[in-house]
């Protein structure tokens, strides 16, 4: 697999990927978004040059497999395409765009990720741990049990 960054031609697939009912259901808010919501989220994201947007391409098929998102202080998230879940690739993209940052001169202000995941949802959980991340915690967060899940960033890589 291979991650190249978001365009502005992904905007409708990122909105599919948003919408999916498992992804809503997962996600802190689980009302569907509207296109005009995703339309401003897109734009706005595309402009923050502290927020880094990848879809996750299969390096032999060249097909879309998913979308991960990392921000400036290592809040990391990711979907998969509904096609492609249930394959173990959770963990293999987390590995894998691990190592791309490590190996990179993407400059993060913070030395570590950090995953925020409803304690429901077991594939994110499993990918995160089986990629490495450490429980750092539990939480309540309108209503649902949550956790936060940690991984330390190689320092050479990440801002002081």
């Amino acid at each position: 697999m291979k991650f190249r960054i978001v365009e502005s031609s992904d905007k409708w697939l990122l909105y599919k990927w948003a919408n999916d009912e498992v992804t809503r259901s997962m996600s802190f808010n689980t009302s569907k978004i509207s296109e005009e919501d995703h339309e401003k989220w897109f734009v706005e994201k595309m402009a923050d040059d502290t927020v880094y947007l990848y879809i996750v391409v299969d390096d032999i098929t060249g097909k879309p497999l998913g979308f991960l998102r990392v921000d400036q202080d290592g809040v990391i998230s990711f979907s998969i395409d509904q096609q492609f879940r249930g394959k173990g690739l959770g963990s293999k993209i987390l590995i894998e765009f691990i190592k791309l940052i490590e190996g990179s001169s993407i400059k993060l202000e913070s030395s570590h990720f950090k995953a925020l995941i409803k304690a429901i949802n077991r594939p994110s959980v499993k990918s995160f741990e089986k990629a490495g991340f450490i429980l750092n915690g539990t939480f309540e967060h309108e209503g649902e049990e949550c956790v936060e899940y940690e991984y330390s960033i190689n320092s050479n890589h990440s801002q002081e």
